[in-house]
């Protein structure tokens, strides 16, 4: 065939049409198997949710009950020092000498006869002698709540690796 400037333009073969169909008439069962895969999944979720929520109930229940027994040890007339175990009394004033270290605590708050309990029953437990032997890098930034390996000085280098 020509056409309007002269060159020859070979004819294509026809292609078959195919028959369009609307969007809206997309496989049925396609979208009810996917909206029941979804339902399942969510489903499944919740249980998961349910579960840790009765898991999560029952410990706050069992620290409610530690604590009324501990208010109950305090309340009774009987309560001394000696039912607090030992590692317990060097924990704490460990954490306290920390944080006066960090001046997070106020030292005149503190009163000193608690550290003779201390110094009297465990002679191993040294306390620095010079406030200075403490560098404030080396100090836990958080000490008590799990974190106490995490330093200044960590946090500084924590890019350099």
């Amino acid at each position: 065939m020509f056409f309007y400037n002269r060159r020859f333009i070979p004819q294509q073969p026809k292609i078959e049409s195919r028959q369009q169909y609307p969007k809206d008439t997309i496989d049925v069962l396609s979208l009810k198997n996917a909206i029941l895969r979804s339902l399942e999944h969510l489903s499944d979720n919740i249980d998961e949710i349910k579960k840790t929520i009765n898991a999560l109930s029952k410990k706050i229940n069992n620290i409610e009950a530690r604590q009324t027994l501990l208010e109950n040890q305090i309340d009774s007339e009987d309560f001394s020092e000696d039912r607090i175990s030992q590692s317990d009394l060097l924990s704490i004033k460990a954490e306290l000498d920390m944080l006066k270290k960090g001046g997070i605590v106020n030292s005149n708050y503190l009163e000193h006869d608690t550290n003779n309990y201390l110094k009297s029953n465990d002679d191993s437990y040294l306390e620095p002698s010079d406030d200075s032997s403490l560098d404030e890098n080396s100090l836990p930034v958080m000490p008590g709540s799990g974190f106490a390996s995490i330093t200044a000085e960590y946090l500084k280098n924590i890019n350099k690796k």
